[in-house]
């Protein structure tokens, strides 16, 4: 879950919609990362990660595989070692690009 807090003057109709755009770029840039991340055998999971919704201006995405050994993958399991993708992908994006996003934003215009 990505959580951040602005302190602005801006409008709060274009502070939302400000808002909304960076949460866009920060979940694209999740998914981006995940697939760079994620181990790769036969590139199944690889290729069914995914955003949902996949258009821009939502509240709320998610960010997920349609593979049924995704959550094993990045968890583990009593036999096999985690290959995390997903969190270290939400971990990048937090701590680097969140704040690259929002000055874009804020010094819009």
């Amino acid at each position: 879950m990505l959580k951040f807090n602005v302190t602005t003057e801006l409008d709060k109709k274009i502070l939302l919609d400000r808002a909304k755009n960076v949460l866009w770029k920060a979940m694209n840039k999740i998914e981006e990362l995940a697939k760079v991340y994620v181990p790769v055998d036969t590139g199944r999971l690889k290729n069914s990660l995914h955003l949902d919704p996949t258009n821009p201006g939502q509240v709320e995405y998610i960010c997920t595989d349609a593979t049924e050994y995704g959550v094993f993958q990045e968890y583990g399991t009593m036999k096999m070692d985690a290959q995390p993708f997903l969190r270290p992908a939400g971990d990048i994006v937090q701590v680097h690009w969140l704040p690259i996003f929002w000055e874009q934003e804020l010094a819009k215009k």
